[in-house]
């Protein structure tokens, strides 16, 4: 099935790919003193910064009057899901990063305990993926313990789940190219497109800020899908074209910065870029339209947005981003509406 084909693409090169990206992951990486193991450094470093974090947690609660040693704890402040810094429960604003309404009327607390302190895109998109993955295998228990396609396409979801929750081809409705983007054909299609995305996401959302950042995934992965339904029109599910775009954004945004560090992440996302598009022509069954059409998508968003990433997000840019959000969930339910009698045929 064509849902399930990247699998072995992702397969293949993940490994190589995993142990040079952490290099990456943190600005003060490239300051650290060659004095121990290079990785070793860069966990100490994410350490300090975790520290760091609940330090300035821990004073503002001192200074507040509040005598609890988790900040989390302090009813009357949370932490902002947009920027991770402790801010006022009523703040209408974010002081820090200006994300509107951070406190999401009175539930931002509860999520942010329930979520690690994360309640961002960071966190919605892979639980998304992975929640409506569960879904399409409940659907069809059947299908997915089938075994059919072997270690590369164990726990598949049946065509008929696909179908309903929104798997797009040439002839589809026109939202399944934004459903398309979260679901996946196998274990280990989506295990690879969610490592790359908590692997690529935290980047782009540093750089563009999180409504920036869930916009140039939503265009990057529909426009992945629109190239690849005018072209080869196969029935066809994943993130993989939306990751491509996220490779893109790091681009923009690195060929706009004049710093070493920048111009290193550059050159290395265009390897990645091209050895992963390069591959996907040597295997059989990889939507390369999908991966082509998301890099020019996610290329085209981060340069209309890359000269105000310096900026926080105002009022438009969030709107936008929760366009894209309504558009996707209206999508979802479109498509049980008009496909869910096929799981009763």
């Amino acid at each position: 099935m064509p849902s399930s084909c990247h699998t072995t693409f992702w397969v293949l090169i993940s490994s190589i790919v995993q142990k040079n990206y952490s290099m990456f992951n943190s600005p003060q990486a490239m300051a650290i003193p060659k004095t121990r193991p290079f990785a070793l450094q860069l966990w100490a470093t994410r350490q300090n910064a975790i520290c760091d974090a609940y330090s300035r947690a821990y004073h503002s609660s001192s200074i507040t009057g509040q005598n609890s040693s988790n900040p989390m704890s302090n009813p009357t402040s949370m932490i902002c899901p947009g920027c991770g810094y402790l801010i006022n429960t009523d703040e209408k604003r974010c002081p820090h990063c200006g994300a509107y309404n951070p406190n999401l009327w009175g539930l931002g607390p509860t999520l942010n305990r329930l979520f690690g302190g994360r309640i961002d895109v960071l966190t919605l998109i892979p639980t998304a993926c992975i929640a409506l993955y569960a879904v399409s295998l409940l659907l069809d228990l059947g299908a997915a313990l089938s075994m059919g396609g072997g270690l590369f396409g164990m726990l598949s979801p049946g065509n008929i789940p696909l179908i309903v929750l929104g798997m797009t081809h040439g002839e589809a409705p026109w939202w399944t190219v934004l459903t398309a983007t979260y679901l996946h054909g196998s274990l280990l299609h989506i295990l690879f497109n969610v490592l790359w995305i908590r692997q690529l996401g935290p980047e782009v959302g540093q750089f563009f800020g999180p409504a920036r950042y869930f916009i140039i995934y939503t265009v990057a992965g529909a426009i992945g899908f629109i190239l690849s339904n005018l072209i080869s029109g196969y029935p066809t599910v994943g993130a993989s074209g939306a990751i491509f775009g996220l490779f893109a954004a790091i681009i923009v945004y690195g060929r706009n910065q004049k710093t070493q560090m920048m111009s290193l992440m550059t050159r290395q996302m265009w390897q990645w870029a091209i050895m992963l598009f390069v591959l996907g022509f040597l295997m059989s069954g990889v939507n390369n339209w999908a991966h082509l059409g998301g890099f020019i998508g996610g290329w085209l968003a981060a340069q209309i947005l890359v000269s105000s990433a310096e900026y926080r997000e105002g009022r438009i840019t969030v709107l936008i981003a929760l366009l894209c959000l309504l558009l996707t969930v209206l999508g979802f339910v479109l498509s049980i509406l008009e496909y869910f009698p096929l799981l009763l045929s």
